[in-house]
């Protein structure tokens, strides 16, 4: 998601192309009159034939590397980390960033922003073969081509969420299903959310959007909002927040008496970290991958889940109800586990979380070691069992 990065500058006459990480491009859909969206819908149209006749299906190539296990920082890691399936697109020039488990269809996916100016995707993985199943590349609402960050993804009862941006974006689980390799789909709907949509999460009913916070004493920083920043239990400073939505039980969607001016108003508030790239629910427990930056190592965190006691305190955002927040903090820590560079999303699969690494990408093949071309299973019990500090 957020990371250090170099910027280059590609020069292919006539074209200058301007390849750099930093916030997510523009993602709002276009207005006008009904023959002017008529017009510019043939358009989009037009744009989006000539882009498919220009992909090519992403593939599943492995990368000559270190073996990270020779690194005596990652031992723990490597007696909890079994290797799973090779992560699509990476030598394609896609950047993974966001995963989840699709139950229904044994399939994981995996939301995926492009280096070379292609729209964001998603890829899905047959889990009992481990390979491949499709590429199916994003448009907007309104057809236009998605090019958003596409930093998290969750599945909830019939949908899937794309965190990107200032907020959510939402598809069906079926209309996902039913595009065929290759294809495109649009998003039904866009939310704008309390957090920006740095990676999201599922569970319970409730769907999850949070931020990535990074607030060094030097360099850049990733701001959020003031009303976010909060002192934890132990007194520290803490940036980010995660914002739960209860979602209808029926329709699976946002409710409309809990939007303010199309704005949904959040449920729950967990005050989180630093630099927060996923976030998983499994049983009683929160896991949350933490890292930044190529050269970095990675964090994976394991907390008691704190709202299974009373809120920490109450905040109100625009709303005219308080919101219980709760801390992740020192005080419900479990566990805590050295990793890799450039850890990203992490959902939960069976007893095991699955670990998404974006090392192994073609944008990030200089400046690093150990580049991570699959994705990691941890047992959640072995893991605990070690407590790994």
């Amino acid at each position: 998601m957020r990371k250090i990065f170099y910027f280059f500058v590609i020069i292919i006459s006539p074209i200058i192309f301007f390849n750099a990480c930093s916030t997510a491009p523009s993602e709002t859909g276009s207005t006008g009159s009904t023959a002017g969206n008529r017009a510019s819908g043939i358009n989009r149209a037009s744009g989006i034939h000539k882009t498919a006749n220009k992909m090519n299906s992403l593939k599943q190539e492995t990368r000559p590397y270190l073996d990270f296990k020779t690194n005596p920082l990652y031992l723990d890691f490597a007696a909890v980390a079994e290797p799973g399936f090779i992560i699509p697109g990476l030598r394609q020039n896609a950047v993974p960033q966001g995963i989840a488990y699709i139950k229904s269809a044994n399939r994981i996916i995996i939301s995926n922003y492009t280096s070379d100016g292609r729209p964001s995707c998603i890829t899905a993985v047959d889990m009992k073969t481990g390979k491949l199943v499709k590429t199916v590349w994003l448009l907007n609402k309104d057809r236009s081509i998605f090019t958003g960050h596409a930093g998290g993804i969750c599945v909830s009862r019939k949908h899937i969420w794309v965190a990107s941006g200032k907020g959510l974006y939402r598809m069906s689980i079926t209309d996902f299903e039913d595009t065929p390799d290759n294809g495109f789909i649009a998003f039904k709907d866009y939310y704008e959310t309390e957090t920006k949509g740095s990676f999201a999460a599922y569970s319970g009913d409730v769907v999850w959007v949070g931020e990535f916070a990074y607030y060094p004493l030097s360099g850049r920083r990733y701001e959020t909002k003031r009303s976010h920043h909060l002192k934890d239990m132990a007194g520290n400073l803490r940036y980010g927040w995660a914002a739960g939505y209860k979602l209808d039980p029926v329709t699976d969607n946002f409710t409309e008496s809990e939007s303010k001016n199309g704005k949904p108003q959040p449920d729950y508030i967990l005050s989180i970290m630093d630099k927060v790239q996923g976030m998983a629910f499994s049983g009683d427990i929160i896991a949350l991958s933490t890292s930044y930056g190529r050269a970095n190592n990675s964090t994976l965190l394991i907390h008691s889940n704190p709202m299974n006691r009373k809120p920490d305190k109450y905040v109100m955002l625009s709303g005219e109800r308080p919101v219980p927040l709760w801390f992740i903090d020192s005080g419900n820590a479990l566990s805590k586990l050295v990793s890799p560079s450039m850890m990203e999303g992490i959902t939960k699969y069976g007893k095991s979380l699955v670990l998404l690494f974006e090392s192994g990408a073609n944008k990030y093949q200089a400046g690093g070691f150990w580049p991570m071309d699959k994705t990691y299973l941890i047992n959640i019990s072995k893991l605990l069992s070690g407590n790994s500090n």
